[in-house]
């Protein structure tokens, strides 16, 4: 219909203003800690689509996990980049925490681990 058609109008020239917006930003680095956990994991996308930081900001996210993370670390990051979102101008996935904060502006520091046996929540 013409209406849909319209809004359909609306909304692409509303993503091409903030698309050159956001090319006149510089980049903020955000570390995400615990990026391969289930918050971690749900946060990332959130972050990339400019939810937090607003919908004209681009961002480069450093992504920091454990070692045994580490194959779960990278199906995040190639998850992010087969996303193609436009805010996202970059992804360092890594165990190390210097390289993961190195240049950061912003840090989300949501890592846990996961009870063993005798420990009790209190």
């Amino acid at each position: 219909s013409l209406s849909l058609s319209l809004i359909r109008e609306q909304n692409i020239t509303q993503q091409q203003q903030h698309g050159a917006a956001a090319m006149a930003k510089d980049p903020v680095r955000v570390l995400v800690t615990g990026a391969a956990g289930q918050i971690g994991y749900a946060l990332v996308p959130m972050i990339a689509r400019g939810v937090m930081l607003g919908p004209d900001q681009p961002v480069i996210l450093h992504m920091l996990d454990i070692p045994p993370a580490a194959e779960a670390l990278n199906g995040v990051k190639m998850e992010l980049v087969d996303a193609a979102f436009p805010l996202l101008k970059g992804v360092v996935a890594t165990t190390d925490a210097v390289e993961a904060c190195t240049g950061v502006s912003v840090a989300v520091m949501v890592g846990g681990f996961p009870r063993k046996e005798g420990m009790e929540r209190k």
